[in-house]
């Protein structure tokens, strides 16, 4: 089971929304909120916690296996590394900022690490179009015929074994 940590006001700062909205933390978090739960609606094993500066009081759209952690006076950068720290099995983690040095310490720790702008391009994603990409990399690589093979042992002056 994945668990999804998320330095959230920097995935905040790549999606699109209006100044306005940015501006309000309550808003920004609930309209992540929202795209984390319909993510979550096709994988619902997986865990979500976002990391937030400060403190925001929690939205009222914070449901299931989605989880808010506020930092206080400590930056959300420490209190991820914290929770990494705390995990006993760190591969099935996935720590999502775009934060160099968090990204650079979840890596170091053996966890699995995405960028702010490629995790939105996950949760963005219909599961059509995450399918297609899959069947894709399915296909099997081009093989070389024998007489290709034999061709290229006489360019090159390989002798058969």
């Amino acid at each position: 089971m994945k668990h999804y940590i998320l330095d959230t006001f920097n995935v905040i700062n790549k999606i699109n929304l209006s100044k306005s909205h940015k501006k309000d933390a309550q808003t920004s978090v609930s309209v992540l909120i929202e795209l984390i739960k319909n993510y979550q609606s096709k994988y619902p094993s997986y865990r979500f916690t976002l990391v937030c500066d400060g403190r925001i009081d929690e939205p009222i759209n914070l449901v299931g296996k989605i989880q808010l952690v506020n930092s206080g006076n400590q930056s959300a950068d420490i209190i991820i590394k914290q929770i990494i720290d705390k995990e006993p099995v760190r591969t099935n983690l996935v720590v999502v900022s775009s934060d160099l040095e968090v990204y650079a310490y979840a890596k170091a720790q053996m966890c699995s690490v995405l960028t702010a702008e490629n995790f939105l391009k996950f949760v963005e994603h219909s599961p059509q179009q995450n399918r297609k990409s899959r069947e894709t990399i399915k296909e099997k690589p081009y093989a070389p015929s024998k007489r290709e093979i034999e061709e290229y042992k006489k360019l090159f002056g390989v002798e058969n074994e």
